[in-house]
């Protein structure tokens, strides 16, 4: 078998090359189109290779629902966790064989074991699913910048790394952690690969497809996660 750590062109060629006994991929609600991703998952299974699932919670991001998506939790007529949310929408598809799941507590052990003691594929109604594209939708209104990561405007002649610093702007806010002195910011400035060494060229926004005022916004993220 095999762990998966790249993007679905590269899985499915791997997949496809091989009588594989099994394989491991990273999917939650929210990375359905990351790295292999549900359309990996699909391959996987009509091929008839169990798939173990990692990062189901997002090394613990979705434990802690920002208010926008706790809301649509609590109004939803079932009550429960966003921890339970979470490996139930992967434990409905049949596909996946087994979901890893890490833990610093007994309580959280003894929780999980409770959740996979109730789920089994199918076990979430249409409701339900809609429920959790809803959630998504919640998660990804959250986002700061609507950059795409396309990369159009690499490389910077100042060496700002313009779609990293976005990507790390929007995960943090999406995903409701702490913004200020976090340290892969502080290690991109560090790297000067932040505003600081902006030229103020405005090569970036002469490429950009998206149209991103990106001189500002970097400005704005550097205000937001420099602590």
């Amino acid at each position: 078998g095999f762990s998966f750590h790249d993007d679905y062109e590269a899985f499915h060629d791997i997949l496809i090359d091989y009588q594989w006994d099994m394989c491991q991929i990273q999917l939650n609600i929210l990375d359905v189109e990351h790295q292999a991703g549900l359309k990996g998952l699909r391959l996987a299974g009509s091929l008839g290779i169990p798939v173990v699932i990692m990062e189901g919670l997002l090394g613990g991001s979705l434990v802690n629902a920002p208010e926008q998506v706790q809301a649509l939790y609590d109004a939803f007529p079932i009550k429960r966790s966003s921890v339970e949310w979470a490996f139930r929408w992967l434990c409905n598809m049949e596909e996946v064989a087994c979901v890893l799941s890490g833990v610093s507590s007994i309580e959280q052990t003894m929780d999980n074991l409770r959740i996979f003691d109730t789920v089994e594929v199918g076990c979430m109604s249409e409701e339900e699913l809609a429920l959790i594209d809803k959630v998504r939708q919640a998660y990804e209104a959250r986002r700061k910048i609507g950059c795409t990561g396309c990369a159009y405007c690499m490389p910077c002649p100042g060496g700002v790394d313009i779609p990293g610093v976005f990507k790390l702007w929007n995960e943090r806010f999406k995903l409701n952690r702490p913004l200020a002195g976090n340290q892969p910011y502080a290690d991109m400035k560090t790297e000067g690969k932040t505003v600081d060494h902006c030229l103020d060229c405005g090569a970036c926004e002469e490429v950009c497809p998206q149209h991103l005022p990106i001189r500002e916004k970097l400005r704005c993220a550097n205000e937001d996660m420099d602590g």
